[in-house]
């Protein structure tokens, strides 16, 4: 299907969200996974967004540096892989692996219970609690 303008194609953001958690997974940055298949750090950014289409041959030398396959980051079952994209996003923002990590250590529900509380009143809009303004 030929793409039309700008708007990136469903399935080039899906791999690009694929590519960016397994990157973020192996502490990888941008660059370092440009030079190790051969692009600039911009278009692993442009593949990352679905921006740009990652080619064959780029996606499979990806996949090896990040260790899997080609067929799991085009989104084929595969172990150790998330199949449902829904839960990549959130998993590549800043800190969330090492926070999902934290919280599954915890074990207690009852604590689980409130760091999740306490997280969905900080998603809330309100005053700027985390402003770092506390006083000594």
């Amino acid at each position: 299907m030929p793409r039309t303008g700008s708007i990136p194609d469903p399935i080039d953001e899906a791999i690009g969200r694929r590519l960016r958690l397994l990157r973020s997974q192996k502490r990888l940055t941008q660059t370092q996974l440009g030079e190790a298949i051969g692009v600039t750090f911009q278009q692993i950014q442009k593949y990352e967004r679905g921006a740009n289409r990652i080619s064959a041959a780029s996606l499979i030398r990806a996949a090896a540096v990040l260790g899997t396959t080609a067929a799991a980051l085009a989104g084929e079952a595969a172990p150790g892989l998330i199949a449902d994209t829904s839960v990549l996003e959130f998993l590549t923002h800043p800190q969330a692996p090492e926070l999902l990590a934290a919280y599954a250590a915890v074990e207690r529900p009852e604590d689980r219970s409130l760091i999740l509380r306490l997280a969905e009143a900080l998603s809330r809009p309100g005053p700027d609690w985390g402003s770092g303004a506390a006083s000594a």
